[in-house]
């Protein structure tokens, strides 16, 4: 928006999101959660904090220089990666899938190692336990 800088909702958004991401890593180690999930959500909270330092880093550049392209790329590069985090995550949560770079490239390649046949997760869980 004409006249508005965009640094004052960037620096905002990073401090928000910074609380909710460290909430979220003590409600990891607050939990009862399978070990087996834990290193993977330490992975994703210190890829969150990661990018939302960022963030904050170049919304405060924005602040103090209002025309700065380098900060200006840096959030638009950043809000990609926050949607492709936030898409996998997704996809995730709802499929009961590995999304991993590996795991994805196997997947496109045609094999889907660990898995029997071209569905998995609970949606072909729940098909093969009632016999479909």
């Amino acid at each position: 928006m004409p006249g508005d800088n965009v640094g004052y909702w960037a620096v905002t958004l990073a401090v928000i999101a910074i609380f909710f991401t460290a909430a979220g890593a003590r409600s990891i180690f607050s939990s009862h959660m399978a070990r087996r999930h834990v290193p993977r959500q330490l992975a994703l909270i210190t890829l969150l904090l990661v990018t939302f330092t960022f963030e904050l880093a170049a919304g405060i550049e924005l602040i103090r220089k209002p025309h700065s392209s380098g900060a200006a790329e840096i959030l638009g590069n950043l809000l990609v990666a926050l949607l492709i985090i936030g898409i996998a995550r997704a996809w995730e949560l709802v499929g009961d899938r590995d999304t991993g770079i590996i795991a994805s490239i196997a997947v496109l390649s045609g094999r889907d190692p660990g898995h029997d046949g071209p569905f998995h997760g609970r949606a072909a869980q729940a098909g093969h336990d009632h016999g479909t």
